[in-house]
């Protein structure tokens, strides 16, 4: 279902928000207010581990004595919900019509003077800047006409990096070591001391990035065998994905499935009290890096030089020598059939994990 919403929101704004895109570049003397406060729109649209990655910026403009209201949709609202440097989030329901020109109308409102666009391609996020009246507009040259400050995409630097620029365009502060904790919940259960977590599902926008279903259950068999805890977790659709790298264990009785039961706070909480995750290129990761947890991220399709787990004790790993197929500042996420992930076997998993592990005893 997540899948198929990406899709359509990219082919949606391909062609009806080139058609906003030009509108509001046209009408921008009478959208823009003049106004002059302390009040910023930050922009982001989707992505949980894209929202994770530009928490640090948004913080580091509150610090600064700036009032934030992010715009944001239900996909990523809860990494911006309960973040004490955040005063408002405005929730854009592209599903619900009257919802989403009520969003979109209330923006004007709250006068503000600055708008950030953290997106790294969608012409209505840009499109969003132009209507909330802003007269100081930041965004990726990709979309430069809207704005009133553009910077220019590099595709080698950590994406933590890029959102960094942007804001660091309007106001300087210090470039980000770490990633901004998510608010966590609690979780009624009890978790020993030497436990894993593992995400073996992919983000929304290309299945591509998945490891292999066995070598999952290589890496987790490893584990349960030298007395770990291990938690694989997931969205409700990736439940059956998780039973069935059970199912290929051996060491079944320390390993638990807990897709679809655990909120992105409970599973935040999760994360906090593991002492490594394994994950695959998707949001999960970056929510383990920011909880500050020792955190391998694999790669096939996306390099991790760009999108790796960020921070201490972080690994982005990737044994793929054909260039990436996913380039968001190209809105590319393609179904390919070049098999990224092939080459990375059970093996080097292991022996990463294992190096991080040291690192931290």
């Amino acid at each position: 279902m997540i899948l198929m919403q990406a899709k359509m929101l990219r082919i949606v704004d391909r062609y009806f928000g080139m058609f906003l895109y030009v509108w509001s570049w046209m009408l921008l003397p009478f959208l823009t207010n003049r106004a002059e406060n302390k009040n910023v729109l930050v922009i982001k649209l989707w992505a949980i581990g894209e929202s994770v990655l530009v928490l640090p910026s948004i913080k580091a403009l509150k610090n600064k004595g700036y009032n934030i209201t992010v715009i944001c949709t239900k996909q990523n609202k809860a990494v911006f919900e309960s973040q004490m440097f955040i005063d408002r989030v405005v929730i854009f329901d592209f599903k619900n019509p009257f919802k989403a020109v009520a969003a979109i109308l209330s923006l004007r409102k709250y006068r503000f003077s600055v708008s950030i666009d953290s997106d790294p391609y969608m012409k209505f996020s840009a499109v969003l800047g132009a209507i909330s009246g802003a007269s100081v507009r930041h965004g990726l040259d990709n979309r430069r006409h809207l704005y009133t400050r553009s910077v220019k995409i590099d595709e080698n630097e950590h994406a933590v990096l890029s959102f960094y620029r942007i804001f660091a365009s309007f106001q300087l502060f210090p470039v980000p070591r770490a990633l901004v904790p998510i608010y966590v919940k609690p979780l009624n259960m009890a978790l020993p001391s030497k436990s894993l977590a593992i995400h073996a599902g992919s983000a929304s926008t290309s299945r591509t990035r998945r490891w292999s279903e066995e070598n999952f259950a290589a890496v987790c068999d490893f584990f349960a065998s030298k007395g770990w805890a291990v938690y694989l977790v997931g969205a409700a659709n990736e439940k059956g994905l998780n039973k069935r790298i059970i199912s290929c264990c051996k060491h079944r009785n320390r390993i638990q499935n807990l897709s679809g039961q655990l909120s992105l706070h409970e599973l935040a909480y999760l994360f906090s009290k593991m002492k490594l995750v394994i994950a695959n290129d998707a949001g999960p990761m970056h929510i383990a890096a920011a909880m500050g947890t020792p955190t391998l991220g694999l790669f096939g399709p996306n390099v991790p030089e760009r999108f790796g787990p960020y921070g201490k004790n972080c690994m982005g790993l990737r044994k793929d020598n054909k260039p990436p197929c996913i380039l968001p500042f190209r809105a590319q996420f393609p179904e390919c059939d070049h098999e990224h992930m092939k080459n990375l076997s059970a093996q080097d998993v292991i022996e990463a994990a294992k190096t991080i592990l040291a690192k931290i005893r």
